[in-house]
């Protein structure tokens, strides 16, 4: 199952960093750990580690420490900072399988100070034959360590091994990583090893190993490995599971990757959502009299849509004209007192000395603009506001529908063409009201728009179709070209207003208005402990993550 349990592993790496708390940040100064194994077979486990508090930080209130497996006993366990105890010591909610996590209570550590952990606790299960030398005991060890999102800077690690007592000092035996040092104890009747490096990643994990003479502990506490037939077996199934296991983990790597992909595609959508949650609240009746922006925030429509239906408002009031489309929006600001709205204040805000809207401006306008809608849907029914103002939409393409001239349904379009962009087929229906025939320019589209020449334009005289604009002589363009042009430059307009990415955009405004729930389970200090391996066969498997 060893490629199940990576993809699991690395699944619950993701998950762990998806939900952190990044605002931890500390430096781990000193990992000192101490593992003392006793006749009995069982290890007592102790563990000194400083802390500094990084300034502007969150406080260190609650330290995880991973645990070699589950065979530890809670109710041993004692922990002190500064001399004075802290019982509050429970299992991990973070460190996954095996963890404990101690809280600091009046003892949590400040930004900018430093606090020293005292931590220990009684262990079994820590002992496995010895595969090279049966007559040995074997235990491999892995200090707790810490995410990257947390710690920074370097730490002085030290493990130390005690040995059963009565071990002589020339019995024991380390693994692949020489000692630093040794030396005999003679207050514990015991050889001690001890690891250190003064320069040590506290996001790493590190493995310290050893052997010595089985006979110094209770013959129970050591794991065997299989033997003869019973080991045939095991083997064979052995290699039977790990075919299905091959087959199987397969199939779970692109199950993963799917839900990977499905996950970051979910991420996209909900980024979208600029609502808060307050919208969702059901009132009663029906919120009359928002503008068609506002009514488009409330069905959600894309910000770049909202943003050039605040535009056409404007440029229909005569507060700005649009001088350029492409290769860049740029507006000319004719009368500022016509601009009446907050939001389009804003707009003109945005504007930079050529003209051009910034986007990076465009975020708080919108950002309070939903902030507005939502506070004036509060005690009123979205359900039933939601449905009137879809039905004002459709009333607005009613009237081009009814309307049977080219100057009428032109009037209709001048008219309402901001609640006619709200219609999520407005394009279709553009080219199916507009497509045939031939059309006046709408007097507030200027030489922007179209221009006035080319072979498939003809001019007749136009009276004014909106009775705002002036009477003049407009030019007439084929209904396909008028329609292309309309869907066009709406298209145009909206991906200029927002700099190109209306995701990036509305994601950043999302961020704000409806971000994604944090949990309030209270703060943790730090971050791994995902996976955990053997660095000898027959070895005990004792690795440890730190937590949250």
């Amino acid at each position: 199952m060893k490629k199940i349990l990576i993809l699991s592993a690395a699944a619950l790496c993701l998950a762990a960093s998806l939900s952190a708390d990044e605002s931890y940040k500390f430096q781990v100064n000193r990992n000192v750990s101490w593992l003392v194994i006793g006749k009995d077979g069982q290890a007592e486990l102790r563990y000194r580690l400083t802390f500094t508090c990084s300034p502007g930080a969150h406080p260190i209130d609650i330290v995880d420490i991973g645990m070699p497996n589950g065979s530890y006993d809670i109710g041993s366990a004692k922990a002190a900072v500064g001399g004075t105890d802290l019982p509050d010591i429970r299992v991990s909610e973070y460190v996954k399988p095996y963890g404990v996590e101690v809280h600091l209570d009046n003892r949590t550590i400040q930004p900018g100070d430093s606090g020293t952990l005292d931590f220990s606790i009684r262990l079994g299960g820590m002992l496995n034959e010895d595969t090279k030398d049966n007559t040995y005991a074997s235990v491999e060890f892995s200090p707790t360590w810490y995410g990257s999102d947390y710690v920074e800077g370097r730490t002085y690690l030290e493990c130390n091994f005690v040995f059963p007592p009565g071990t002589r000092q020339d019995e024991p035996r380390y693994h692949q990583k020489p000692f630093s040092e040794s030396w005999y104890d003679s207050s514990s009747q015991a050889p001690v090893y001890r690891w250190a490096d003064a320069d040590a990643a506290p996001d790493q994990q590190y493995f310290f190993g050893a052997s010595f003479p089985a006979m110094y502990v209770d013959a129970a506490q050591i794991a065997h490995p299989p033997r003869g037939l019973k080991k045939f077996f095991i083997v064979l199934g052995g290699l039977i599971a790990g075919f299905f296991n091959f087959v199987l983990s397969t199939a779970v790597f692109w199950i993963f990757g799917l839900v990977f992909v499905f996950a970051i595609r979910q991420n996209r959508i909900r980024r979208m959502k600029y609502l808060p949650p307050a919208l969702s609240i059901e009132g009663v009746g029906i919120k009359r009299g928002l503008a068609a922006p506002e009514a488009a925030l409330l069905l959600e429509l894309p910000l770049d849509k909202v943003l050039t239906m605040i535009l056409f408002g404007m440029v229909k009031k005569g507060a700005v004209e649009v001088t350029a489309r492409e290769p860049a929006l740029k507006l000319k600001t004719l009368d500022a007192a016509k601009a009446d709205m907050e939001y389009e204040q804003g707009l003109l805000r945005s504007l930079d000395g050529a003209g051009a809207p910034d986007p990076g401006k465009l975020r708080p306008v919108m950002t309070d603009m939903i902030k507005a809608v939502n506070a004036k849907l509060k005690g009123f029914s979205r359900k039933e506001t939601v449905a009137y103002y879809r039905q004002i939409v459709s009333q607005a393409w009613d009237m081009v529908t009814a309307a049977n001239t080219p100057e009428l349904k032109v009037k209709a379009l001048e008219e309402n063409n901001d609640w006619m962009m709200m219609d999520p087929t407005y394009n279709d229906r553009v080219n199916t009201n507009f497509g045939t025939g031939y059309f006046p320019s709408p007097w507030w589209w200027g030489p922007w728009g179209y221009g006035h020449s080319g072979a498939s334009t003809t001019s007749s005289p136009a009276p004014s179709t909106s009775g705002q604009g002036p009477s003049v002589q407009m030019p007439k363009l084929p209904g396909s070209d008028f329609a292309n042009h309309i869907v066009s430059g709406t298209e145009k307009m909206a991906a200029g207003l927002v700099g190109g990415n209306v995701g990036d955009f509305t994601g950043k405004i999302t961020d704000v208005t409806n971000p994604v729930p944090v949990s309030s389970s209270g703060g943790h200090s730090g971050g791994s402990g995902c996976a955990c391996a053997c660095a000898c066969a027959g070895c005990a498997c004792a690795c440890a993550g730190g937590g949250r």
